[in-house]
C-alpha cells in the first residue's frame, strides 16, 4: 500500500482528503504544520506528499526547500494561490505539480497517480533497502548510525552505489578534461 503524508492546516480539508485517499486504498499520514510534516516525512517515508503552502511555524515553501536537500518524493502542492509566477516559483523550487484551492478530489487522485507512475518508473526512486555496516539507505533517506543524514540528490546516487558494491574499488572521471587532465 502506497503512503501519502498530507500537510495542510485546515483540519476539514485534511480530513477530507484524507478518507477519500483511505477510500482509494493509499495508507495516509497528517502534520498540521511544516515543522511536523518535515519530521512525518522523515519518519514514516511517503511515497507522495500533499502540501499546502499557508502553514503555521515552517511555511510551505521552507518544506519544499528542505525536503528537496535529501529526497526525491513527489510534491503536489494544494494551495489558494492562483497567480501563474507563484505557480512557477513553487515549480523551480521543486514542486511536481500545483492545484488551486478548491479542487475536485478525482482530479487530485488522477495528479496523484501519476506522479507516483512517473516516480516508481524511475530506477532511482524504486524501493531501495542497503545496508552496509552502519550505513543504510532505506528509498530516498540515508542513515548512520541510525541518525537520518542529509544527501543532495547526486550523493545519495553516489551512495547507493558504493552501497550495492561495498567491496568493489571504485573511480570517477568527473570533472576531468583535455585541457587539465587529473
Amino acid at each position: 500500500m502506497q503512503k501519502i503524508a498530507i500537510i495542510e492546516d485546515d483540519t476539514d480539508i485534511c480530513s477530507m482528503i484524507t478518507k477519500f485517499l483511505v477510500n482509494h486504498n493509499y495508507e495516509v499520514y497528517s502534520a498540521p504544520n511544516g515543522r511536523v510534516g518535515i519530521e512525518l516525512c522523515q519518519k514514516f517515508l511517503p511515497d507522495l506528499i500533499i502540501l499546502d503552502l499557508m502553514l503555521p511555524i515552517l511555511n510551505g515553501d521552507s518544506v519544499i526547500k528542505q525536503l528537496r536537500t535529501y529526497t526525491d518524493i513527489p510534491v503536489i502542492v494544494v494551495s489558494a494561490k492562483t497567480m501563474v509566477q507563484s505557480k512557477i516559483d513553487l515549480l523551480r523550487l521543486g514542486a511536481d505539480d500545483y492545484m488551486t484551492k478548491p479542487f475536485n478530489l478525482f482530479e487530485l487522485l488522477a495528479r496523484i497517480e501519476a506522479n507516483l507512475k512517473r516516480s516508481v518508473a524511475d530506477p532511482q526512486k524504486a524501493d531501495i533497502h542497503l545496508k552496509y555496516k552502519e550505513i543504510e539507505v532505506e528509498n530516498c533517506n540515508a542513515y548512520i548510525k541510525g541518525e537520518i543524514v542529509q544527501f543532495t540528490s547526486t550523493e545519495l546516487s553516489i551512495l547507493i552505489l558504493l552501497l550495492q558494491y561495498p567491496q568493489k574499488i571504485s573511480t570517477c572521471a568527473v570533472g576531468r578534461s583535455k585541457e587539465h587532465p587529473t
